[in-house]
């Protein structure tokens, strides 16, 4: 079994890797395999929980001048509407709201993000009043 870089694998993880690997060079029984099979299960699993971590999110700073924060009360829909340019605030509202329902994208960052929040969801539109600095103050 070749040596292999694990990233993000955990202590015993990493020893019960290795461990294997010491064990099975030079030998063909089928109790070195069945344990190689299992450290090759762990270390996809290991490299799995890698590829599902959070994604990067790269944001794209506009000009001050540029820089806007709309926010529409849709009463037919009763929907308020939050639209930003301001990467603070994006990054606030991700954290307090969670994913955005739209984000305009140019090249691989985001340029804008927009959240709709149900008016039925009071304690979510109290917390981004209290806690986003929408005014940027």
């Amino acid at each position: 079994m070749k040596k292999t870089k694990i990233v993000k694998a955990t202590e015993k993880e990493e020893k019960t890797i290795i461990s294997v690997s010491k064990k099975t060079n030079g030998k063909d029984s089928s109790k070195s395999k069945k344990e190689e099979k299992k450290a090759l299960q762990m270390m996809m699993k290991i490299v799995g929980q890698q590829n599902q971590s959070k994604k990067l999110r790269i944001y794209k700073e506009p000009n001050i001048t540029e820089e806007e924060t709309v926010i529409n009360v849709l009463y037919w829909k009763e929907v308020i509407s939050i639209y930003t340019t301001n990467v603070e605030l994006q990054k606030q509202l991700l954290k307090i709201l969670g994913n955005p329902t739209k984000e305009d994208v140019r090249g691989r960052s985001i340029v804008a993000s927009r959240w709709d929040i149900p008016m039925s969801e009071k304690n979510k539109i109290s917390q981004v009043l209290l806690k986003a600095n929408i005014l940027g103050l």
